[in-house]
């Protein structure tokens, strides 16, 4: 089971990918997908996909670091 993100998989992308978050989760998905992890709250990702889907107010990737930094 995928992480549903806001694009279709196509890699290499012939488009570019909208935001951050949806890079980021694209990266996720690829990484999980050569490891055969399955996308479920044991996933070693899961953590980092929770807190991208709840930083939708962070314009880069550099603002959500600094808001996580301490997590």
């Amino acid at each position: 089971m995928k992480i549903k993100s806001t694009f279709v998989r196509d890699w290499p992308p012939r488009f570019k990918l909208k935001s951050w978050q949806d890079r980021r989760v694209a990266a996720i998905n690829r990484i999980s997908e050569r490891r055969g992890i399955d996308a479920n709250p044991d996933s070693p990702y899961w953590d980092e996909y929770c807190k991208i889907m709840s930083s939708e107010h962070c314009k880069n990737k550099k603002e959500y670091k600094e808001k996580y930094k301490n997590d």
